[in-house]
This record gives C-alpha cells, structure tokens and sequence, in this order.
C-alpha cells in the first residue's frame, strides 16, 4: 500500500463539520469573518454535494441563537443536524453518533467561533483519533484578536490548518474530471 501523507485529504474519508454558523450569533462576528464565512462555507458545502462527503451540522442552543443561517442552510443539501449546549460538539452523543455513523477518520471544520466552539471541537476531534483540517477563511469570531488565538490554537492543538481553496483541490486531487468542471466555477 501507498504511503499517504496524515495531512492529505481524501473525500471518501473526510466529513464536513459546520459549528454554530447561526442567525445571531452571526450578526456579532467581525465583518471579514462573515464575509469569508459566506464565500467559502457554501463552496465546501458544494464540494461536499458533489464528492458525496458526508455533512454534520451543530447548532448552540438554536431557541436562543436561531437555526443555521439561511444562505447556508439553502445550500445544505443534505446533512445530519445535531443541537447542543456543550462548546465542544464531541461533548454531544448525537454528534459522536454521527460521526461514527460516518465511518470517516478526517473532518473538515469550519464555524464559529473559531477559539471557542471551532478550537473545543477540535480539541475533542483530535482526541478521538480525527484528522482535522481547519480553512482559517472558513473560520469566525467576533474580535479578530480572538479569531487569531483561536487558530494559533489550532494549529498548537495539531488541527492541520490550511484554506477552502488547498481543502478543495486535496479532494479534487485532479483536474479535468466533471467534478473538477463543476467546482471550479466556484472559485474562478
């Protein structure tokens, strides 16, 4: 067997994770966060449709904070919903569930905010045996001090911490094929 390097991604074993990308709490965030968060979210969500890359989304305390917001939640063509009230999404049996239900040992992880909720559920990933890949431009907190720490965090905790951009061409991993056409409109 060919050797593969741990911090290359490969779609028929990663999931998509999207932490707490919620209507109230996403009015708060620092306006390049959001801006990122509404550009690059939907292009992972894109590329997890069409590579078939399972998608787990969580919601902190949705009756207080709201659902996920709506630019993303039209482009969730299918995912596994999970509620909580722990930062840490690991800390949730329904998400541990979905996990394994999965059968996936990388996760792709974007939300917010990034040195709470985002660094938590890493912690708790890496923990568990994941592989976790964080795009910093898919990444939100409401000061950009704490968005810094919390991928200092990150990256110390041992999440591989790279971009939508280097995630979706690692899953890509040529071009050329129909997927490739597809996705790339998103980024060109």
């Amino acid at each position: 067997m060919k050797y593969r390097h741990p911090m290359f991604l490969d779609k028929q074993d990663a999931v998509l994770v999207v932490v707490d990308i919620q209507e109230k709490l996403f009015k708060t965030m620092a306006a390049t966060c959001q801006e990122n968060i509404l550009k690059n979210v939907p292009i992972l969500l894109a590329a997890a449709d069409e590579l078939e890359i399972p998608v787990i989304v969580s919601e902190q305390y949705p009756r207080g904070i709201g659902p996920t917001i709506a630019p993303l939640k039209k482009k969730i063509t299918k995912a596994e919903y999970i509620e909580k009230v722990d930062f840490a999404a690991t800390e949730v049996n329904d998400f541990t569930k979905a996990l394994a239900k999965a059968k996936r040992r990388q996760v792709i992880l974007v939300g917010m905010e990034t040195h709470i909720c985002v660094y938590q559920t890493a912690l708790g990933l890496l923990e568990l045996g994941f592989d976790v890949h964080v795009p910093e431009d898919a990444l939100a907190s409401r000061i950009i001090e704490n968005y810094d720490a919390g991928v200092s965090l990150l990256l110390q905790a041992g999440a591989v911490v790279s971009s939508t951009e280097a995630i979706l061409f690692q899953l890509l991993k040529r071009s050329g094929s129909e997927s490739f056409k597809r996705l790339q409109k998103l980024i060109i």
